[in-house]
Parts: C-alpha cells; structure tokens; sequence
C-alpha cells in the first residue's frame, strides 16, 4: 500500500533510538497518534493501483525498562485502533457503496534486547520481539479488508549495531521474522542517525522489509498487515524535551517503493 505514516506524540520521556539499553529501574514510555492515510497501494509489480481511499489511526503505548544492566524490557501497545475504508460513489448511476469502519484492540508487541560484550569497534545489541496477535482480521482479499492486525503470532529476532560519536549517534539493524499461521517470512533491516543539542534531538532513518514468499496465506488488496508485505521508507522524527521526564515529538515515514 502505498502509504503517509505520521506520528504525532501526545507525552514521551525519550527519543526512540536503535542500538540502545535502559539502565537498570530506568526506561521510557510513549503515549503517541500514528496516522496512516492512503488512495492506492503497492501491486506484486510494485505499481501503484488506486483503490479506496483507506485509513488507519492508531492510538499506543511504547515503552523501555532496564531489567538489569544489561537487559531491557520493550513493549509496543496499541490500545485503539480505528481503520475505514471511504465510501464510494459512481457518477454515471449515483449509486453508492457505504463506507466501513472497524475499532478494536491492536496487534501487539513484547520484546528484550540484551547488550552484548564484544571487541568490535562499535556495540552491539541482540533483540528478540514477540508479535501478539490482539488485532481483527477481516475478509482477506476484497476490497472492503479492514484488519487492525494479521492473525499471526510472530518472533522477530535480530541484532542492533550502533556508535556514538558527542552529539551525534548512528546505528543499524537487521533481523529475521518467523510468522505463523502460513504468512511468509521476511527480513527487516534499518539504519538511522541522530543528532542531539540541548534541548532538541534530531533522527533520520531508513527501514525496509522484504518478504520470502516461503508461505500459503493469502494475500491482502489493500491492508499494512497483509502477507506479502515489502516495504522501502524513509522517515525522520524531531523531539523536544520540557525535562528530564517529559518532551514532545512528531514524526513522518513515508513508504517510497513496496509491493
């Protein structure tokens, strides 16, 4: 789906960093709005086709705590989810095919991350995420698929490398996605750069998903959670902190290339 993601932050304490590890008793949580809107979608060539105009608004809490020194818990909720599909009008007939809307819980996510010892010249971090399948699934296939979650109970396993350098900080990732429920499974990778000054923390950040078609579900016309998925997206995020406990963000990824 070819897609506009924007984050706006209602309460943070933290920019959301790859590559990093709560002391312990210490973390971090987010209240954050994500938004996503959206006319067309990505085909299996990878070309945009026009479709319903679609949206999906999710309302979370993220979060980091330092279990000890060296491991950290992570937890991504979205508590409310609402996802539409716009109703449609023809011009010739005047007939018209009502719009849907779905609100539910969301699919969620759990994880640890665990800093690593090692000789290398920057740090490394191994994580493992557990997808928690809370969301609804919809009628696969059609055009009126409104989901807030795809069903299945994935392990997202990876390693986080990152350095820093006095304001500014670089990282990147890579990880492998088990899925269930006969959804193929893919390859994430990322990396990211930020630049803290006083106040105020600047990130950009690329991240990609490809799929490896090893899968019998089907696929998805115009939902984010459908088999299948490959995505291409830039973003950046920009965080202003009041103090040490509380700051604001916003945020825009947009997906450049998919299918």
């Amino acid at each position: 789906m070819k897609q506009q993601i924007i984050t706006f932050l209602m309460l943070a304490a933290s920019i959301s960093l790859l590559g990093q590890v709560q002391n312990k008793s210490q973390g971090w949580i987010r209240l954050s709005q994500h938004m996503i809107r959206s006319d067309s979608y990505f085909d299996a060539d990878s070309d945009p086709v026009s479709i319903r105009t679609n949206s999906l608004y999710l309302t979370s809490l993220s979060g980091e705590y330092g279990i000890a020194d060296r491991i950290t818990g992570t937890l991504w909720f979205p508590f409310f989810v609402r996802t539409t599909v716009n109703a449609l009008e023809f011009n010739q007939s005047g007939t018209t095919q009502p719009g849907l809307a779905l609100n539910s819980i969301g699919d969620s996510e759990v994880g640890i991350k665990y800093a690593l010892r090692n000789k290398l010249p920057v740090q490394a971090i191994a994580f493992l995420s557990l997808g928690l399948p809370f969301g609804k699934v919809g009628t696969v296939g059609t055009d009126t698929d409104i989901q807030s979650g795809d069903g299945e109970f994935n392990q997202l396993l990876g390693i986080q490398l990152y350095q820093n350098f006095s304001s500014f900080r670089i990282a990147g990732k890579v990880a492998f996605n088990n899925r269930s429920n006969d959804f193929s499974n893919d390859i994430h990778y990322g990396f990211e750069a930020s630049y803290v000054h006083n106040k105020m923390s600047l990130l950009i950040r690329f991240t990609a998903i490809e799929s490896l078609f090893n899968d019998t579900a089907p696929v998805s016309l115009n939902s984010i959670f459908s088999n299948h998925r490959e995505t291409f997206s830039p973003g950046a995020e920009l965080v202003y902190n009041f103090s040490k406990r509380m700051g604001a963000f916003a945020s825009a990824d947009f997906i450049v290339a998919g299918r």
